[in-house]
């Protein structure tokens, strides 16, 4: 139960979406970063021997998945109680915890250096990538505040550890060649990890093309509407008003936002019409639902469930919420609302969570992909060429990384440098 509790413990009452990026919180991690990089070189110079090294990172990798197993827990079991694919340990950021296991057990001089090459090269990047920009650190769940952090912390130091001990940067093609190899492979792997777990959990659910906004502040749903009697009623929109009907429309993915200087207690819910028109859902004065072309209200509270939620709207000093009554769609004071009757993401007949999605390494053809710049190339680019792209971009990073250590081993000849 303590487990449990502790996997399910958000940052506040009303479920807020937690620490953001270079909050306190973040900036508190990036300090801690530095300061165990300045450790590790201090460290690394001093013991170079090869079994203290693989000792070390088998400690760490063994830590790391200790870790990554109480997230699974969290997410499977602990918080949603159901499959979600999209955190199943595969991502570039995932790999290191493997890479580190292997590198540290194998014999083979060969297999241990691609690895280590690849933890020191390409995992950094992963890295800092995600204490720069750390896109996961938005959440609600302490838990994955802490992991994300802790574990990305961990992928620089290791990085940097490696370089020192194994004084990495002298020979890009024993070092960079091999390690881009193991990328490769796991970026395969990873396509056909999307693929299967695409045709084979998330298609037979009849998903759409995964549309998740990733921005700060926003988030964006696949489909709202309530549940009675094992039927599903869609939220819909016919002439400017908002329904309930029996069939999934195109476009109509509700988004929740936050307002602008918004402490995560007030939303705006809108979506695109059927005329491609943005709307934004309201309570009008007369407790009657109407969409209006620019908000003039909040909406408060948020979820009472995982997959349900319960919107309220301030009318002359009382709340007002909408649920299902009479199959009708019904404006209800929040006093007299019944939990059964709220809203609740779902796709065609199956409830499913806004966060499912196949993209493993951020490099699926059904799901975009929230890295900065590579988001802007997935949607106007052939699948096959987005990979490419993916995959040189991160060789030609990782190639520059590194060039910085070379370049360091050239200007200081005589010094053990990093």
């Amino acid at each position: 139960m303590l487990l449990t509790g502790f996997m399910t413990w958000t940052w506040g009452e009303d479920g807020a979406l937690g620490p953001q990026m270079y909050s306190w919180y973040h900036i508190l991690w990036l300090i801690v970063m530095f300061a165990l990089i300045v450790g590790a070189v201090i460290y690394g110079k001093k013991n170079k021997n090869p079994k203290v090294v693989d000792r070390n990172i088998l400690i760490i990798s063994i830590v790391l998945i200790i870790s990554e197993i109480l997230k699974q827990l969290m997410y499977h079991v602990g918080y949603y109680g159901y499959l979600r694919i999209d955190v199943l340990p595969f991502s570039l950021c995932s790999i290191p915890m493997y890479a580190g296991l292997v590198g540290s057990l194998v014999k083979n001089e060969k297999i241990k250096n691609a690895c280590y090459g690849f933890l020191a090269f390409f995992g950094i990047v992963g890295g800092l990538g995600s204490m720069f920009y750390p896109v996961t650190l938005e959440t609600s769940l302490v838990y994955t505040s802490i992991q994300t952090m802790f574990w990305h912390t961990s992928l620089v130091v290791i990085a940097i550890y490696l370089i020192v001990t194994k004084e990495f940067g002298k020979s890009f093609k024993k070092e960079i060649i091999p390690a881009f190899i193991v990328f490769v492979c796991c970026s395969l792997i990873a396509v056909g990890l999307n693929e299967l777990s695409y045709h084979a959990y998330l298609e037979p659910r009849q998903t759409p093309v995964c549309k998740v906004d990733r921005a700060p502040g926003s988030y964006q749903y696949y489909k709202y509407g309530f549940q009675t009697d094992n039927k599903f009623n869609f939220i819909g929109e016919n002439d400017g008003k908002l329904e309930l009907v029996d069939n999934y429309q195109d476009g109509i993915n509700v988004v929740i936002t936050y307002p602008e200087g918004s402490d995560y207690s007030t939303y705006l819910l809108s979506f695109e019409d059927s005329d491609g028109e943005n709307k934004y859902i309201e309570l009008s004065d007369s407790k009657e639902v109407v969409l209006v072309d620019a908000p003039t209200k909040e909406w408060e509270f948020a979820w009472i469930e995982s997959d349900r939620a319960l919107f309220a709207m301030n009318i002359s000093g009382e709340s007002y919420c909408l649920e299902l009554k009479d199959n009708q769609l019904k404006v209800t004071s929040t006093k007299e609302h019944n939990e059964n009757v709220s809203w609740i993401d779902f796709i065609d007949g199956s409830v499913l969570s806004e966060g499912d999605s196949a993209n493993f390494f951020f490099i699926s053809n059904h799901c975009p992909t929230p890295i900065p710049v590579l988001n802007l190339i997935q949607p106007v680019v052939p699948y096959p060429l987005f990979c490419l792209i993916y995959i040189g971009g991160f060789l030609a990073i990782s190639s520059g990384i590194w060039g910085l250590t070379y370049g360091i081993q050239k200007l200081i000849p005589n010094k053990e440098t990093i």
